[in-house]
């Protein structure tokens, strides 16, 4: 019977061996696959095997050899359209991974028979774009870590769209629902974009499974079915994190999912796609993502006013650190666990469970002496110690059993005395460098110097600074000044001269050392030390090419500048700017400056008197005539501010004469003059002033072109 099969069709890639099975027996015009497995059980096997098994159950060399003589394929082929292919992803890590040799030679892993629910689903989901391509279930169809097809960039389906019916191989290879007839093929794919969580989270599930190169995302070096399992517990631990928790992730184009899930149920696809993608952002970026799960994890509504490490961290920490993530593989997040742990909860809770007993590093990391000791050891006195307590410099530990004692870690009392000895006071750094307080204070927010976070007397902290960086600061800065002798003959000018002067630009005295590391300004000194370093000075002609490097720099232009390229006053100069014509960019020490492309703007927006003459061709009586009458605006003159001559907008200069027209220019217009003024006088338009004589042009052309259409007698 086998060797009478007309049609023996090649199994698609990534095709699974029952829908290669359904493909032949509907191929070949059989009722049912199962009369394919009666030939096995007459040659390989002793029962006849159940179709549904074949994907995890195929555990015997024998039973690989009877399907390949019915499938009329190799057994290393038929292998690859079997789970098995899965099995360096889905067996437990404390599980041995079984193998077998097939007929060919080759050994291969196998999947256990029992694989857990999370793992493998008999219901698989399905993209209705890759049906078009080729009808034929997908094995990574039946793993429920993978929600939405990286190929269409879209989610999978659960279930017929029509009649909500769960979809099998029979319905995949002939393309309908049994139920309802609907097309699957016409199914509507909701969208997943490529750049989103969910979308990143199954293209890394897929190279995990078919061993691909993963995407470079900070993963941390273990095998895939650690990271399937890390993956899986940092989805159960944000399935009881509450609905209204805030690190949830939601792909775009879905419904809000429920994911308070507390009982025992089958999830929806988006429920898995959104759990997974939110456990997702504890695996990458090891172990930064880790941490920044649980620290969004003790923000969950459920943990509000609970506190230990069974109220904060919940499942994580009573069944998946302690239980499931006990074996070996996992040493990398028990490590990360424990640094967390260290880094975010007090030593009291660490020494006293039972877990410092399993890692005693944890207990090594916080050695503790007492204040008595302390003191002794690192020769500091005990009305320091309680002062460094005070301020927050070291902290105080209740360690049972031993509640009233003060207990002080051992790395934090090592990391004072270290920083103790670097720290130099405030005032001694502004004594040695010969500056004052404050200006050793900007030194320090302009980074020349480094703050200190250690301590530097007892009971005054004061303002520490690492005395390295002084030294770092005067050697760079020897490297960049020249050792001379002030000649009273070059009239050198000293630092305070030259920071007062530099002050009306807005520099200061760590933007002049700057520009001197940055050898923008030469300096000089009379001692190698440079100390104190009041006592640089500078050449005149360095001072005001410093000057002038500033102001183009920024493109400005000082006040008296702008007064000559204005040719205006220091009063029409302030007119400008309380109208805001003309306002400075930068203040400083009652000096202005103002951007130099501005002032140009501004001096070809204005125009004045003899220039409008010019454009306007009138006399100045004239020009205050159409100031008198409202047929000019000026900015500022007469009338308007008391300045002596008139401004003007150049824009309303240039087009006054598309607006108005002066009697004069009647002959430009028509040759009837006096008709023209006769109807201009008949239909009422009159003069807008008399001296010169100017209409509106506007009615004297409409005026004019009635005129060449009326019969009316001259």
């Amino acid at each position: 019977m086998i060797s009478a099969l007309l049609n023996r069709s090649h199994p698609y890639p990534q095709e699974t061996l029952t829908s290669w099975m359904w493909r032949l027996t509907l191929e070949n015009y059989l009722p049912s696959p199962s009369i394919l497995l009666r030939y096995l059980h007459q040659k390989a096997v002793q029962t006849t095997p159940i179709l549904q098994h074949q994907l995890l159950h195929m555990q015997t060399p024998a039973l690989f050899q009877g399907f390949s003589e019915l499938m009329y394929l190799s057994p290393s082929e038929l292998y690859v359209h079997t789970l098995h292919i899965f099995a360096h992803a889905l067996t437990h890590p404390g599980q041995a991974n079984e193998t077998i040799e097939l007929s060919s030679g080759e050994t291969v892993k196998l999947i256990p028979p029992r694989l857990h629910h999370d793992f493998y689903t008999r219901r698989f989901g399905w993209c209705p774009k890759c049906l078009a391509q080729a009808r034929c279930v997908r094995l990574h169809w039946h793993i429920p870590f993978v929600t939405c097809c990286t190929t269409h960039h879209c989610w999978l389906l659960n279930h017929c769209p029509y009649c909500e019916k769960h979809i099998t191989e029979a319905d995949i290879v002939t393309g309908v629902c049994a139920d309802c007839g609907f097309r699957l093929e016409e199914a509507e794919a909701v969208p997943v974009p490529e750049d989103d969580l969910l979308f990143i989270l199954q293209r890394t599930v897929m190279s995990w499974l078919y061993g691909t190169q993963p995407p470079d995302l900070g993963f941390p070096q273990t095998t895939e079915n650690v990271l399937l399992r890390v993956l899986l517990g940092l989805r159960y631990a944000t399935q009881r994190a509450g609905n209204g928790w805030e690190f949830h992730h939601f792909p775009p184009h879905i419904p809000r999912p429920n994911l308070d899930i507390l009982q025992h149920r089958l999830l929806t696809r988006f429920e898995r796609g959104s759990l997974y993608t939110t456990a997702f952002r504890g695996v990458v970026d090891w172990p930064h993502g880790f941490y920044a799960f649980l620290d969004a994890y003790r923000t969950r509504p459920a943990c509000k006013g609970r506190l230990g490490l069974r109220g904060q961290l919940g499942q994580i920490y009573v069944k998946w650190i302690s239980r499931f993530w006990a074996h070996e593989s996992f040493d990398f997040v028990q490590t990360a666990y424990n640094s967390y742990l260290l880094a975010n909860f007090p030593a009291t809770q660490i020494v006293s469970i039972q877990r410092a007993q399993i890692y005693p590093e944890l207990v090594v990391q916080t050695d503790y002496l007492t204040l008595h000791h302390a003191s002794a050891v690192f020769d500091i006195a005990p009305t320091t110690l309680h002062w460094l307590i005070a301020v927050g410099k070291l902290k105080a530990h209740n360690i049972p059993p031993y509640p009233n004692r003060i207990w002080l870690a051992r790395d934090e009392l090592e990391a004072v005395q270290l920083e103790r000895k670097k720290a130099v006071p405030l005032a001694v750094v502004s004594r040695l460098l010969g500056v004052g307080k404050q200006r050793v204070y900007a030194m320090l927010q302009a980074g020349l110097l480094n703050l200190s976070t250690g301590f530097v007397a007892n009971p005054d902290p004061g303002i520490g600074i690492e005395l390295s960086t002084v030294h770092t600061f005067l050697s760079d800065l020897q490297q960049r000044v020249t050792i001379a002798q002030p000649d009273k003959v070059l009239k050198p000018v000293s630092l305070v001269k030259l920071c007062l002067h530099l002050a009306t630009l807005g520099v200061n005295l760590p933007d002049v050392f700057q520009y001197i590391l940055d050898g923008r300004l030469t300096a000089h000194h009379p001692r190698p030390d440079l100390l104190p370093l009041t006592d640089l000075w500078f050449l005149p002609e360095t001072v005001t090419g410093i000057f002038s490097d500033i102001k183009e720099e920024h493109d400005w232009m000082g006040l008296v500048e702008v007064l000559a390229y204005l040719k205006v006053g220091r009063g029409l100069l302030q007119y400008f700017m309380d109208k805001g014509y003309l306002l400075p960019d930068k203040s400083f020490e009652r000096k202005h400056f103002f951007r130099r492309a501005e002032v140009v703007a501004l001096r070809e927006r204005f125009v004045r008197t003899p220039l409008a003459k010019e454009i306007l061709k009138f006399d100045e009586t004239s020009i205050a005539n159409l100031v008198a009458n409202g047929l000019l605006h000026p900015v500022c003159g007469p009338g308007v501010n008391g300045y002596g001559h008139y401004m003007f907008e150049r824009h309303e200069v240039l087009t006054w004469h598309d607006r108005y027209i002066l009697r004069r220019d009647f002959a430009l217009l028509t040759p009837h003059t006096g008709r023209l003024l006769r109807w201009l006088k008949k239909t009422g338009v009159v003069p807008l002033m008399k001296h010169p004589i100017i209409y509106l042009r506007a009615p004297v052309l409409e005026v004019l072109q009635q005129l060449k259409h009326s019969k009316w007698p001259a």
